[in-house]
């Protein structure tokens, strides 16, 4: 019986030590890679609030610009009324503007392109910053008359003036 119960325990001793054998070699293999990924993870996570923050700066500084700039509004030259709007970044931005019933809409889309360096090299990143305006018109103002001209960072719009109805005098 002696050398059954020898052979099972030095079985029991070479099953255990397999299998913690391969338990190491499962923790190697499933930590190492676990870690790697929390870097990456980390890594990541850095350079989104890297982004994030550069973003709220572009933007701080956009709201700064356009804070200081007065509303435009429409000046009665002759028989027409004429709107000037200066605009920022003339070759990078286009400019749309479109009127709904008594309303001028002006929209500008910015596309503004900057040079990052990362671990991985340079390239370029863009965004684009999109504005808004709504102003009313003169409500003598012609709407069926409207021309806009956009040139060197200049908007031009112009409204002719309605013609008034003359009646005979009696």
């Amino acid at each position: 019986m002696k050398p059954i119960k020898q052979t099972m325990i030095l079985l029991i001793l070479l099953i255990t030590n397999s299998l913690y054998a391969d338990f190491i070699d499962i923790q190697k293999e499933v930590y190492e890679p676990v870690e790697e990924m929390r870097q990456m993870d980390e890594a990541m996570n850095r350079a989104i609030e890297k982004r994030r923050q550069e973003n709220q700066l572009l933007t701080k500084q956009q709201q700064e610009i356009e804070e200081q700039k007065p509303m435009p509004t429409f000046i009665l030259e002759e028989n027409q009324y004429v709107l000037i709007k200066e605009i920022d970044n003339a070759e990078k931005t286009k400019v749309d503007v479109k009127l709904d019933q008594e309303l001028l809409h002006i929209s500008t889309v910015t596309t503004i392109t900057k040079k990052m360096v990362t671990e991985s090299g340079t390239h370029d990143s863009s965004f684009e910053s999109t504005t808004e305006e709504t102003l009313s018109i003169p409500h003598d103002a012609d709407s069926s008359t409207l021309q806009s001209d956009y040139s060197n960072g200049q908007l031009r719009v112009t409204l002719m003036k309605r013609k008034v109805a003359s009646y005979p005098s009696r």
